[in-house]
């Protein structure tokens, strides 16, 4: 195959590349993870009267793709009793603030792209955990959802009542948390104990269309000069 065979078979590629992009913007996973008092797939802590206030603690999140390109994550947390107070969720480091909008939910107060650690106000939290916390939430089930320019990936959360009704403190993460993050794609369900959540920046489609653009140009541009010549 000559020079301007390979350039227009690469600007061909990527045209079908950029197709592709655009073609996924109604891809949606869907995953979920309950906490139980001994075992499961989520890890559920119960208050110190052994009131079973958080059983079973629930996770749920929707994330679908835009046709911008980017990311629309959702997250559901539902409890038994008392209310969410605060929902830690891991990001990648650093993450910008414009990294994530439209942000809508049941909470009054959002910090984004910090560390975290165990402690007072988060009792029983395995490890640190550098993410978005959503605090001075409020009801037995709590929302939260936004956009993001970063693909979804595997990773931890944890979550805290603060009350339980009254009762004490419960608490409730993934049984992954302490586990390595899985690098596998992101699909249905959950992984190794893991929830879907934002991380590397996604390549806007206009970058991939002006990269065969320029490949198409190349290509006509060394065509008439082997005409010329």
């Amino acid at each position: 195959m000559t020079r301007y065979g390979y350039m227009l078979l690469a600007a061909m590629l990527a045209v079908v590349l950029l197709t592709g992009i655009t073609a996924m913007t109604d891809t949606t996973y869907h995953g979920q993870l309950t906490g139980t008092s001994d075992d499961g797939t989520g890890i559920w802590v119960i208050d110190p009267g052994d009131d079973e206030n958080w059983f079973p603690a629930e996770i749920e999140w929707w994330i679908t793709e835009t046709e911008a390109g980017f990311y629309h994550y959702q997250y559901e947390i539902r409890v038994y009793d008392g209310a969410v107070s605060h929902f830690i969720m891991e990001t990648s480091e650093p993450l910008p603030e414009g990294d994530i909008w439209d942000i809508t939910g049941d909470y009054t107060e959002a910090f984004i792209g910090e560390w975290f650690y165990p402690g007072s106000g988060n009792p029983d939290m395995p490890g640190d955990l550098y993410g978005t916390k959503f605090d001075d939430a409020w009801g037995t089930t709590f929302t939260v959802e936004f956009t993001s320019n970063r693909l979804p990936v595997w990773g931890d959360f944890y979550a805290k009542d603060g009350q339980a009704g009254g009762e004490g403190l419960n608490q409730f993460w993934n049984s992954g948390f302490l586990l390595d993050d899985p690098l596998l794609p992101p699909s249905d369900g959950s992984l190794d104990g893991h929830i879907l959540r934002p991380d590397s920046y996604v390549p806007e489609p206009s970058t991939m269309a002006m990269l065969a653009l320029g490949l198409m140009s190349l290509g006509a541009a060394v065509r008439r000069r082997r005409e010329t010549d």
